[in-house]
């Protein structure tokens, strides 16, 4: 269960950029010449590769990227030597998730201006997205050497320290992104995991909470508060949080998952069980809420429903050591020792330190009447157990073998 619901990862401002060349496309072309890039104000090879340039943002502006791309190759041919058209270019093959064509564009313009930040945060963005954090990391390192302020290079390589199990620095690079811009819900919400991962939940849930008071409907934020609060065996809290995910999105299974195990922790079982019953209807693949179900429903006293779940959940995942002890326990309580059995002898060859197994698989033992493997299993049960009250009362039951 360890799926994280859908959320975006990254923070686009290319659409952003874009929208400002719309009003400034023909300032960008007179800047270029005052700051020198046209070398030659007279050449007009140049002043029409940059013309291009001024066409094909016109272009991305209106997300026709195709169209761009064209206009900047153009402009490529014209002047090979221009930053900016391998720049805008690789921008457009980024847009139409053309990563490979897009990297190769990031190299040559940096190649050519290796001042550029965005153009190493933007190549950064790609090794993130092809699964290359080393290299993103690098690439972020270079866009904040450049430029210190870069408030997205500091969020992207959060992201990619969070990717490679690194919190502490992702927490630092998270930190430095919503300094600068306070506003940054996504920097928040991703330090909360951050904090999570770093065993600080109170801290995680204060940025969860800010970056709900950010945008109210991020119903994600909800969901790993909420998360947060079972940590801190809050379940009230929790279910609060997990209430209002399955109202932003009611296709959301885990939160009815994790909302049934708080309403369990609560002792309200039956609660619970519906709240099983949708996560499993939602996603019937899963194999902790039929244990959970299983669980619950043995509370209440069901235990043939509870042998059910516990199937579906070994069915799901045969490694699922204590489906298979509740299994056990299930059949036990109806009368079924031999089937109890099977399910003890399987919880064991998973976890041989599974006490309570021994415990229960003698008692079974005992009822078929194999008294030597019933006192074997007691015997052992008393070998590991550290519980006086549990020794005392199994003495009594192997004193009734008459051992």
């Amino acid at each position: 269960m360890g799926r994280t619901p859908p959320l975006a990862a990254t923070i686009s401002v290319t659409t952003r950029q874009r929208r400002s060349r719309l009003v400034f496309c023909f300032l960008f072309i007179l800047c270029l010449l005052l700051a020198g890039v046209l070398t030659d104000c007279t050449d007009p090879s140049r002043e029409a590769a940059a013309w291009r340039i001024g066409e094909g943002d016109l272009l991305a502006e209106q997300d026709l990227y195709a169209e761009a791309i064209v206009q900047y190759t153009k402009s490529i041919v014209i002047a090979p030597d221009m930053a900016e058209a391998y720049f805008q270019r690789a921008n457009a093959y980024s847009s139409l998730g053309k990563y490979d064509h897009a990297l190769q564009d990031y190299d040559e313009a940096i190649a050519i201006d290796p001042q550029n930040a965005v153009a190493f945060m933007n190549r950064g963005e790609i090794y993130t997205r092809k699964g290359l954090p080393e290299q993103a990391i690098a690439d972020f390192d270079s866009a904040v050497e450049l430029k210190p302020n870069l408030t997205r290079a500091y969020y992207d390589r959060g992201l990619a320290y969070l990717d490679q199990g690194q919190p502490e620095q992702a927490v630092a690079d998270f930190g430095k992104a919503v300094s600068l811009d306070p506003g940054l819900t996504l920097a928040y919400f991703y330090r909360g995991h951050a904090l999570n991962d770093l065993g600080e939940p109170e801290q995680a849930i204060e940025d969860f909470s800010a970056a709900i008071d950010l945008d109210p409907k991020l119903a994600a934020a909800y969901y790993y508060r909420g998360r947060s609060y079972e940590k801190l065996a809050s379940p009230g809290q929790a279910i609060t949080d997990f209430n209002m995910v399955v109202q932003l999105d009611p296709m959301n299974d885990l939160a009815y998952y994790y909302r049934g195990r708080a309403c369990a922790d609560l002792g309200q079982f039956e609660q619970a069980v519906k709240d099983y019953d949708t996560a499993i209807g939602i996603d019937p693949a899963q194999p902790l809420p039929y244990y959970y179900r299983g669980r619950a429903n043995m509370e209440l006293d069901r235990s043939e429903q509870a042998v059910l779940d516990f199937d579906a959940a070994v069915r799901l995942d045969p490694s699922l050591t204590l489906a298979w002890y509740y299994r056990g326990r299930a059949l036990y309580d109806l009368d079924q020792p031999d089937a109890a059995i099977r399910a003890f002898n399987s919880a064991i060859s998973l976890d041989p330190q599974l006490t309570l197994a021994y415990y229960y698989r003698g008692l079974s033992y005992r009822d078929i009447g194999d008294t030597a493997a019933a006192l074997a299993d007691l015997d052992t049960f008393l070998s590991q157990t550290e519980d006086p009250n549990q020794v005392e009362k199994v003495k009594k039951i192997i004193a009734t073998l008459g051992a």
